[in-house]
């Protein structure tokens, strides 16, 4: 499936691509240096799924659903 994204999506999307890398790339044992170069490459491994703006937008609407309960 083929999205063509909105600016709102668009700035979702960079978020939930923020989001996960920031959460894969997290450990209390790693320097702010290594943090860092471990998120932009998980951000840049995202980035090229084509398939993510499906995924975030089936995880959006099933978030929305959550809060409407």
């Amino acid at each position: 499936m083929s999205y063509r994204l909105t600016e709102a999506q668009k700035n979702w999307m960079e978020g939930y691509i923020e989001g996960l890398a920031r959460f894969i790339a997290k450990s209390p044992h790693e320097s702010p240096e290594e943090f860092r170069k471990e998120r932009e490459m998980v951000k840049r491994l995202l980035e090229e799924k084509r398939e993510l703006p499906e995924f975030a937008e089936r995880w959006r609407k099933r978030l929305l659903e959550a809060l409407s309960v």
